[in-house]
């Protein structure tokens, strides 16, 4: 029998009286994923829709739908406050965004849970580069506020078979060359001149809501070199060709493999904020396992201590490892019971906050062209207690936000990929 939405929702609403409804409804919508009826993705038609820059996140290979990049909740019977969720794309989803009354909604097996808008396109988002390229296709504004730029976007381990196994980049790309035909991504790695031609576009954007406040760089790992450089230089060229263009006024975060003390403050000079050295998962076992060329290449314990060095370079919150929340279940490798799972990553909460470096976290969607494509939706229970234990550590000590990340709390978070960032009593 279908469970109400009072029936799956109101249970964790008791169950966890001091988590936001927002939170909770926002980790089930991104662990289920959603479904559009026709009438909701012509609605969509104008708005910002996925374009799929780094990784799927959908259930399935979706990507000929053209889904809305995120979704803005609020209101309903639970008198939600503003919540951003990433669109995660399932047709096998209870939950359905809908035109009612000529509203977007979303419903709950067919009940009313909240109302629904899209996010908007800037202005810039229709300018072209001399290839055609709109300028929001190649740099996308995601969560409000965030402009994601991916300067390389394959990721050499897949080549040696040491790819993170719960990660679809490579397959992501395949797939969009499928769909959109290979003009959509003619070369793997995006052209200076045009990055910076973008961000400027972004940072001059009038409207508040639509400006871009913070840039992340990321790319996927580069084991020997690009273009003549090393994964360094190559990052490097972009930061620095940003900064030449626009200054230091808003933050650039790097996402890149763990680096050495050596090279921090080279990182540093060149205009980076922040840094996002990856772990992915605390345990050290389920670390090998699932990320076997990081452990070949660096290792769980020289990650970590890279980690706690570029505090002394960055300042505390500047370090921030993402966590795949709920990839340490993953299935055989993980953990089998929630709390043995919470008490793991509970621990590097712990161990890493105290030290300066503040994780982020995204929940793990099993994504197609994976290992763990199929593999069923991580507790709802684990994705609420690992949120509670990220933002009590968090509070702990007394941390600004997560550079790059925005604010935290219902109703003022943006970031789009955990419901972590919505926590708040």
């Amino acid at each position: 029998m279908d469970q109400t939405t009072a029936d799956h929702i109101e249970l964790y609403f008791r169950k966890y009286p001091e988590v936001p409804p927002e939170a909770i409804i926002k980790e089930d919508i991104l662990r289920l994923g959603v479904k559009f009826t026709p009438a909701a993705l012509a609605r969509a038609q104008g708005f910002k829709l996925k374009t799929y820059f780094l990784f799927t996140y959908d259930h399935a290979d979706n990507q000929g739908v053209r889904a809305p990049q995120d979704l803005y909740l609020s209101g309903g019977p639970y008198g939600l406050r503003h919540t951003i969720v990433r669109v995660v794309v399932s047709d096998r989803s209870p939950y359905c965004v809908d035109v009612q009354d000529d509203k977007l909604v979303i419903t709950y097996q067919g009940q009313f849970l909240a109302n629904i808008e899209y996010p908007r396109l800037a202005p810039y988002h229709y300018k072209t580069l001399p290839d055609g390229t709109r300028y929001g296709d190649y740099i996308p504004l995601v969560c409000d506020h965030l402009g994601f730029l991916t300067t390389y976007r394959t990721c050499q381990y897949w080549g040696k078979g040491l790819n993170c196994r719960f990660c679809d980049i490579n397959e992501n790309v395949r797939q969009i060359r499928k769909h959109f035909g290979k003009e959509a991504m003619p070369k793997a790695y995006k052209d200076i001149d045009s990055v910076v031609t973008v961000i400027e576009a972004m940072f001059a954007e009038q409207d508040p809501d639509l400006r871009v406040q913070e840039i992340l760089i990321t790319a996927g790992t580069i084991l020997g070199e690009l273009n003549g450089k090393n994964d360094t230089e190559f990052n490097l060229e972009y930061v620095e060709a940003i900064r030449d263009r626009i200054g230091y006024r808003i933050p650039i975060v790097l996402i890149i493999e763990a680096k050495k003390e050596s090279e921090l403050k080279r990182i540093k000079s060149a205009g980076v904020t922040s840094l996002n050295f990856n772990l992915e998962v605390w345990d050290k076992n389920i670390f090998a396992a699932l990320c076997p060329g990081k452990q070949q290449y660096i290792g769980w314990d020289e990650w970590v201590r890279r980690l706690i060095k570029a505090v002394d370079v960055f300042g505390e919150c500047n370090a921030s490892p993402n966590f795949v929340a709920g990839v340490e279940m993953a299935q055989p490798y993980g953990f089998k019971e929630v709390d043995q799972a919470i008490k793991s990553t509970t621990e590097g909460f712990e161990f890493l906050m105290k030290h300066g470096v503040v994780p982020h976290l995204d929940t793990w969607t099993p994504e197609p062209g994976t290992m763990f494509e199929g593999h069923p939706p991580i507790s709802l229970d684990y994705l609420i207690q690992v949120d509670r234990a990220w933002y009590e550590t968090w509070k702990k000590y007394d941390y600004l936000p997560v550079t790059g990340y925005g604010p935290v709390g219902p109703g003022r978070a943006y970031y789009a990929n955990t419901g972590s960032v919505d926590m708040g009593y």
